[in-house]
């Protein structure tokens, strides 16, 4: 698995959709609610792709809109992690970057005073 490249995110027609909202029975899988007619929800993958996730159709769930933003959330996290692991791994900390950034504190007065060095 690479952490910078994934596979392609393919659609599910209307039709897949309602296959899908029919054998998963309704129900969010995170939360198990039950989705109710015209309420909004997600077609999305259980492992996300950018975790090494496939388009299969095994990997594909319905998500409440209330669950999405908290599922997001980790699998961004989880991706994040698995970048920074990759370049701590391939790049000595010799010749990495430097970070720039505000070298100094401000005041409750709002004077700014610079670190030395």
């Amino acid at each position: 698995m690479n952490a910078f490249a994934h596979e392609p995110r393919e659609r599910l027609s209307d039709r897949e959709r309602t296959r899908l909202f029919l054998e998963r029975e309704g129900r969010c899988h995170r939360c198990t609610r039950k989705i109710t007619a015209g309420e909004t929800w997600i077609d999305e993958h259980l492992i996300a792709l950018e975790n090494g996730g496939t388009n299969e159709w095994s990997n594909r769930v319905l998500t409440c809109q209330f669950c999405k933003p908290k599922k997001d959330g980790e699998d961004h996290k989880k991706a994040a992690h698995a970048k920074r692991v990759a370049v701590n791994h391939v790049i000595p900390r010799s010749q990495r970057q430097k970070r720039g950034g505000f070298k100094g504190w401000r005041k409750f007065s709002g004077e700014i005073v610079w670190r030395q060095g």
